[in-house]
């Protein structure tokens, strides 16, 4: 349905907006991706369990926060991570 992924939007882009850049200081950016991709696997499996429609809003909003955290840092620290161990080697 259109308004489960308007939800979703919106949700992502206030986790991402406001929650992802003070847990990254924090916490770091590897802490946060593992805590993205867990966050991912319980709302994932949660899914084809939701028989109503709030316990599916609520997978939804687990997954959101999984990808949000996930997705976020980790296009950054992937290439940072892979010139230091270049960098390393030569």
């Amino acid at each position: 349905n259109g308004y489960i992924f308007a939800y979703t939007g919106i949700l992502s882009a206030i986790v991402q907006g406001t929650i992802v850049g003070p847990m990254s200081k924090k916490w770091g950016e590897p802490a946060l991706i593992q805590q993205g991709f867990v966050a991912l696997l319980i709302g994932l499996v949660m899914i084809p369990f939701s028989d109503t429609l709030e316990f599916l809003l609520i997978a939804m909003a687990i997954v959101t926060y999984g990808f949000s955290l996930a997705s976020r840092p980790c296009p950054v620290a992937c290439p940072c991570r892979f010139q230091k161990e270049t960098k390393e080697l030569f």
